[in-house]
This record gives structure tokens, sequence and C-alpha cells, in this order.
């Protein structure tokens, strides 16, 4: 007779299917967790990707647009620049003008020795009717 600490054959083997099953229940509910974590791992990870992507192409426009002021301001400002042809255009006028100007100045001041030169002929004149006349007086 079966003693009473004894067990049966097919209780020992249902126990130890019974002892497996919770083993691989539990090894499969930690598999599921694991995969939920790495599930929502990988989730965030495509969420910070998508963020820093994100802030990326804001940070390229700024760029971009900054850029794009800046080559307005340089176009502008070249547009303001004199051209060569311009500047050579101007500096001959402005040379003719001065070449005028120095003639001019020359032509002014033999004006004024010729005048110094009538002037001295009238005092001579003067000085020769006024000798004469005290000759004869």
């Amino acid at each position: 007779m079966p003693a009473q600490n004894t067990t049966t054959l097919k209780e020992y083997f249902e126990h130890k299917i019974k002892t497996l099953e919770e083993r691989e229940n539990m090894k499969y509910e930690n598999l599921i967790r694991t995969l939920d974590s790495e599930k929502k791992t990988t989730i965030d990870r495509e969420t910070a990707k998508e963020k820093a992507l994100d802030l990326a192409a804001q940070s390229l426009d700024k760029r971009l647009e900054v850029m794009n002021e800046f080559r307005d301001a340089m176009k502008d400002q070249q547009n303001k620049f004199v051209t060569r042809e311009e500047s050579v255009l101007i500096h001959d006028r402005l040379a003719d003008d001065i070449r005028i100007l120095r003639e001019s100045k020359a032509n002014m001041e033999g004006k004024a020795s010729m005048t110094s030169v009538y002037i001295s002929y009238a005092i001579a004149v003067i000085a020769l009717a006024i000798s004469i006349i005290r000759i004869f007086i």
C-alpha cells in the first residue's frame, strides 16, 4: 500500500508538466514584456529621430532664409555701386572740367597782366605828357 508521503507516477508527471507550463508561461510573459519595452523604446527612438529631423529642417530653413536676406542685401549694395564704365566717364568729365578751369585761370591771369601793362602804358604816357608840358612851360 502506498504511504501517505508518496505520490503516484501520474501525479508526479502532472506536477512536473504544471511546473514546466508555469515556467514557460513566465518566460513567455517576460518575453512579451521585453518585446513591449523594446517596441516602446523603438517608438521613442523614432519619435526622437522625427523631432531631430524637424528641428534640423527648421534650422536649415532659418539659415537659408538668412542667407537669402544677406544675398539680397549684397545685390542691393552692388546695384548702388558705380560701374567701371560710369566711373571712367565721370573721371573724364572731371578731368575736362579741371582742364577748362586751368585754362580759364591762365586766361584771367593773362588778362590781369595785360591790364597791368595797359595801366603802365597809360601812366607812362601821362608822365611823358606832363614832362613835355613842363618843358614848354
